[in-house]
């Protein structure tokens, strides 16, 4: 009868230091899984602004008539931030900066910078790597 009750104690000891080790190692875990989730989507949104920041630069240098003006290049930027950037439901419009400072003249350069500040999904500051900003310089045709 004796063994039997050192072998329940055992069991009840060993399972006592099962949920504390999981009580130790679970935040680690979490952490872990968090920031790899938030450093995961930030990319992906690095990846969405640097494409609406092609296809803007794209709508602004095709030649058309008439050109197009910058509230169409910014439209054009925002347009496709808007259907691809995870949000997760936050309002965060990315800032759109256009800028032909040599002219509109052919081959003279069209550059348009968006930066969007990216907020991650847990545990504040501790993954959120911040604003994210992309570049996208073409020619005029």
């Amino acid at each position: 009868m004796k063994t039997l009750s050192r072998q329940f104690q055992q069991r009840a000891t060993q399972r006592g230091m099962a949920v504390l080790e999981l009580a130790i190692i679970l935040p680690f875990f979490l952490a872990l899984i968090f920031g790899g989730i938030s450093y995961g989507i930030a990319l992906y949104n690095q990846a969405v602004i640097t494409n609406a920041s092609r296809e803007a630069a794209r709508t602004g240098v095709v030649f058309k008539v008439p050109v197009a003006s910058d509230s169409e290049i910014i439209q054009t930027a925002l347009d496709y931030c808007e259907h691809n950037l995870v949000t997760f439901g936050a309002a965060a419009t990315p800032q759109v900066h256009v800028d032909y400072s040599s002219g509109r003249q052919s081959g003279a350069p069209l550059t348009v910078s968006i930066e969007y500040a990216f907020k991650g999904i847990a545990l504040g500051t501790l993954f959120n790597p911040g604003t994210l900003n992309a570049r996208a310089t073409m020619s005029f045709e």
